[in-house]
């Protein structure tokens, strides 16, 4: 099991009885752009109306029941793609969120200061598939010193981890998050209280709002 399966537990427990697990999702590659800090293929999710979407580098193109994630080991990235798309959806669906999709292109720029204001003059990690928003804060922080970062090749290095869609689909990066992610406050390896994770875009919105976790996509769209 890990922390996806964790959020999944969350959502069944919260729609228990509601009926919405016995919906269908509709989940499919799309040409259209995500989140900007992303590079990975931007997958949209149907349900009941709503319309969610994220940035994975495992793709897929499938129909499901909600149902198919419950008391599922989510062992492979393809599936733990899914089951954070179908968390998104239904978060949107049941009003515990109203964001589902990236920003529009106004406001990318207000988007990366207010996200450099929180991390600036700190040592941080990238943890996803983030070589977008890795160039983004080499450019600002060459132009404004204020807001200027150290990135750092390695997760025990840094003040902040900040965590996108692969990071919780790639095994390895999902390691990482875990690694650090905590329990109560205890990660029990006694180096999680000295990281702090930030998790960016869209792909991991439901995941946040079941773990009650820091999320930043202030301007993330319905």
């Amino acid at each position: 099991m890990s922390i996806v399966s964790d959020a999944v537990k969350i959502l069944e427990n919260r729609i228990f009885g509601s009926g919405c697990e016995d919906g269908l999702v509709r989940i499919s590659p799309t040409a259209s752009a995500g989140c900007p800090y992303e590079d990975g293929i931007t997958v949209v999710t149907e349900y009941g109306g709503r319309v969610s979407e994220l940035s994975t580098s495992f793709p897929l193109d499938a129909t499901s029941k909600v149902s198919f994630m419950f008391d599922s080991p989510l062992k492979s990235p393809v599936q733990r793609t899914a089951a954070c798309a179908i968390l998104n959806v239904i978060s949107n669906f049941m009003c515990f969120t109203r964001k589902g999709r990236a920003c529009g292109e106004e406001s990318h720029k207000a988007c990366l200061d207010e996200l450099t204001a929180q991390i600036a003059g700190k040592k941080v990690y990238l943890n996803g598939c983030l070589t977008n928003l890795e160039g983004m804060l080499l450019e600002a922080g060459s132009l404004y010193p204020e807001k200027r970062v150290t990135l750092v090749g390695k997760p025990e290095d840094a003040d902040v981890i900040l965590v996108s869609g692969d990071g919780l689909f790639d095994k390895e990066k999902l390691a990482v998050t875990e690694r650090y992610f905590g329990n109560d406050g205890n990660c029990g390896n006694g180096d999680c209280a000295s990281k702090e994770l930030i998790f960016i875009g869209p792909a991991v919105t439901g995941f946040c709002v079941m773990h009650g976790r820091k999320h930043h996509c202030p301007y993330g769209r319905r």
